[in-house]
């Protein structure tokens, strides 16, 4: 980013506005105000705006789930640099023609000028599969895995646990499960082969781990539905469970395509290979949801 000047002497304030405080938003605010003079302190400011008070540490999500860990979020004041102004609140639309954020909190809704906007509204968990919303638990968000934790909590020493989607998400949360709830019969479903990216001999042996856990796993078993206590596979099988975690795959807020900003197929900010949105300079993306 560059400062805006209106003359050599008198260097006009610059207003710096981050969309998002996970790890893109917070990494980013953090090194960008570490790195400036005290002259540019005085006429730079940064604003941060996010949904919660915290910062959701997502890796550690399905650890959550599983009850290893009673936390894992921080309060954003003690991980964004002091320097950082918080708002928390939703972004609900990006005005580029005005520079401004319309931001919606708890207790009114007003617009937050920029001159600079850092994109960074990360990724959402996303339900691809019918039923997921009523009848599991998604693992890409914080109340999903908070409520898988006391769904599994409360359905008694040996549960039934499926864990839906065969990547590396799925992969650690089953492995927790099984490390966590030695008595519960912990379920692996991949709708191809497990972890399909991975190379041949790491699967392999990933698996061999898995099945030293007791995790049984489902190759080739794509949900088509979840209903109520059962999973129905593309096979025209069915299979019980007391509780089902779905860690499948994300979906991008639409928040930039809703604010009429370039967005690919999936929703995602288009940037070049700066990181500039095409066709507006004054914004700049970063993680998941360019």
């Amino acid at each position: 980013m560059t400062s805006q000047t209106s003359n050599a002497d008198n260097p006009s304030p610059v207003r710096v506005v981050v969309i998002g405080a996970g790890y893109a938003g917070m990494i980013a605010t953090n090194r960008f105000l570490g790195s400036l003079t005290e002259d540019e302190q005085q006429r730079i400011t940064l604003t941060v705006v996010n949904e919660r008070s915290d910062f959701v540490e997502r890796i550690r999500l399905h650890q959550l789930a599983a009850g290893s860990r009673e936390s894992v979020t921080l309060p954003l004041s003690g991980v964004l640099h002091p320097g950082a102004d918080i708002v928390v609140g939703r972004a609900r639309l990006i005005d580029p023609a005005a520079r401004t954020v319309q931001v919606e909190t708890a207790a009114r809704q007003f617009d937050v000028p920029y001159d600079y906007l850092l994109y960074a509204a990360g990724s959402v968990a996303a339900a691809p599969v019918p039923g997921a919303v009523q009848h599991a638990f998604l693992l890409g968000d914080y109340d999903g895995a908070a409520r898988a934790a006391a769904a599994i909590g409360a359905a008694g020493s040996s549960p039934r646990i499926a864990v839906v989607g065969g990547g590396f998400t799925g992969v650690e949360t089953a492995s927790e499960l099984a490390e966590r709830h030695p008595g519960a019969e912990v379920t692996l479903y991949c709708a191809g082969t497990l972890l399909p990216g991975a190379r041949p001999a790491a699967r392999a042996s990933i698996a061999r781990s898995l099945g030293r856990l007791g995790v049984r796993i489902e190759a080739d078993s794509a949900v088509t539905e979840i209903e109520a206590g059962k999973l129905c596979l593309a096979s025209g099988r069915v299979h019980a469970f007391d509780v089902c975690l779905l860690a499948a795959s994300f979906d991008v807020p639409d928040l930039a395509a809703r604010s009429g900003l370039p967005v690919d197929q999936a929703g995602r900010l288009r940037v070049d290979e700066h990181l500039r949105c095409i066709g507006e300079s004054s914004v700049i993306g970063a993680g998941d949801a360019i």
